[in-house]
Formats: C-alpha cells, structure tokens, sequence
C-alpha cells in the first residue's frame, strides 16, 4: 500500500511533459469496424495474468512490500476476466488490414508535437477485454523502461519490481 509521502514522490516523478491532450474522433467508422473485426474473429485472447507471469508464484513475488505486515495475499485476489490482444509489436502491426491504423499520421504528429520531436515511431498497439469482476487494482505502471531494460527483453516480474 501506498503512503501519503509516496504518492506525493511518484506524483513529482510522474508528471507529464505536457499538458494532456483531448483527441476527439479518433478512429473513422471504417477504422473502428476494422479493429473490432479482428478484435471478432481473431481471438481467443489470453488472459493478461497468463501473459506475463509463468506462476501464481512469480506474480506474487512482483507484490512484495506492497500489503501490511501479516497479510496474505492470494492469488485469487488478481484473477480477473481481463483479456489482452496485441493488434501491433515491436514496431510491426499484426494485423495488415490495420496498418493505417497502427501508423496513424494524426497519432504521430500528436506524439512529436507533445514531445518537441522531430520523428516518432510507434512500438505496440493492443486492447483489453474485461469480464465484470471487482477492480482491486491501487493503480500501476504499464510497461516502465530503465536503462535499456523494457518490456521488449525483459520479463514483466523484472520490470514490475523495478517500477
């Protein structure tokens, strides 16, 4: 659990470049119908859990330090219907029929244009399903990076506990 002096730490570490951003009409009607087509016919998706942890072991070691002294955490306190799919990795879109919309010109100019770049390059594009279920989730980090160490070689444990 988080301290007061703690979020105050990760809110100053935290705070974005930038104001945020409204982006309205993101997707034309033909871009949406094609995500959601492969979003259809693509699956099944795995659940995230099942994505990034080989063990309930592993995924319980990534919340040390993180429940009052005596807790028990278990692990049916993080199994939720969450289901991840990856439309684009590693720079590559998956999925041809979307390649318009990985490689986005608006999403691109936006991104160089918060950041003061001249060039920006996407790296990964996915979406999650959620069954109904409690969210017990204090908030997290999605993907942080460190030095060379990021989701792209490094398993998801690693970077959790670093972050």
């Amino acid at each position: 659990m988080l301290t007061d002096e703690r979020r105050r730490e990760l809110s100053d570490v935290l705070r974005p470049v930038a104001p945020p951003l409204e982006v309205d009409g993101v997707y034309t009607d033909d871009q949406k119908r094609r995500l959601l087509d492969v979003v259809r016919t693509e699956g099944p998706w795995k659940l995230i859990i099942a994505q990034h942890f080989a063990s309930a072991e592993e995924l319980m070691a990534t919340m040390s330090g993180a429940f009052p002294e005596g807790f028990e955490p278990s692990l049916d306190m993080f199994l939720t219907p969450t289901f991840r799919g990856y439309l684009a990795n590693y720079g590559a879109v998956l999925y041809p029929e979307l390649h318009d919309v990985f490689y986005n010109e608006r999403f691109l100019n936006h991104a160089k244009s918060y950041w003061g770049a001249q060039y920006a390059k996407p790296e990964l594009m996915l979406f999650n399903i959620n069954g109904p279920c409690a969210n017990r989730d204090p908030g997290h980090l999605d993907s942080p990076s460190f030095r060379g160490v990021r989701h792209e070689n490094a398993p998801t444990w690693l970077c959790s506990v670093m972050g």
